[in-house]
């Protein structure tokens, strides 16, 4: 779907089909469009996608990168997932596999016996040989990115191998425009702002019938709807549980 598609589909949904004389400009529904669509890959999860990039290690000897330490990504980047060094596997104190992530440390506790005294002081220890070993082997780069400049900032090492970047990237506008709850929610704002128009000249229809206060509140109500389906979309794939 394309925006003109969009903003037709807006307009009947206003209009009934051209059933009722009111509706917004088509550059008032265009500009509602745009500021919308800004917000919803900010908070929405299924708007945004991960994507991956390879960044060359010469990037970072570079003057300009010296001065400002920061990486200018494209403005459809809507948050960082990982930032980190690809190596090479190699052996690290006789393991084949020097992956020392938290995930998989905190996975083997699956296949360890329970919890006991002297368990914990082999888990103590073992921890923090991972973490000794880590420091061997280190791969993440510290760093923070700013969702409205769309720059990562490097405190940490400066890379020497590859950087790898996986990102969330905004989906095109065209599978966008085609999502139901994203045509919903452009509708319930155009019918806000529709009732502020109308508001400004208050006036009631046969039978006493106030036109701004029904498409005001249809369109509160279709919006908290959406919010609420959304939360409930939103959530975690993973726990945490601490004693």
């Amino acid at each position: 779907m394309i925006k003109s598609e969009l903003i037709k589909l807006i307009s009947d949904e206003l209009t009934a089909s051209g059933t009722i004389p009111l509706n917004l400009n088509e550059d008032e529904i265009s500009r509602i469009i745009d500021f919308e669509k800004e917000m919803v890959h900010r908070d929405w999860r299924d708007t945004v996608e991960l994507k991956y990039a390879i960044m060359n290690p010469d990037v970072f000897r570079t003057t300009e990168f010296r001065q400002s330490r920061t990486i200018q990504l494209p403005s459809c980047v809507y948050g960082i997932d990982e930032f980190r060094e690809i190596k090479d596997g190699g052996r690290l104190f006789g393991i084949n596999d020097p992956d020392l992530r938290l995930e998989r440390v905190m996975g083997s506790d699956l296949w360890l016996s329970p919890f006991s005294s002297d368990v914990i002081t082999t888990r103590t220890v073992s921890y923090s040989w991972f973490d000794l070993a880590r420091s061997f082997t280190l791969t993440d780069i510290q760093f923070r990115f700013n969702i409205n400049t769309h720059r990562i900032n490097i405190i940490g090492h400066d890379p020497i191998a590859p950087v790898l970047i996986r990102a969330y990237v905004a989906i095109d506008d065209g599978e966008l425009y085609e999502d139901y709850y994203f045509q919903r929610w452009c509708i319930a704002r155009c019918k806000c702002q529709l009732h502020r128009v109308l508001k400004t000249f208050e006036y009631n229809t046969i039978g006493g019938v106030s036109i701004t206060t029904m498409y005001g509140e249809q369109g509160k109500e279709e919006m908290e709807q959406i919010k609420e389906y959304v939360k409930g979309q939103d959530m975690p794939d993973y726990f945490l549980m601490f004693n």
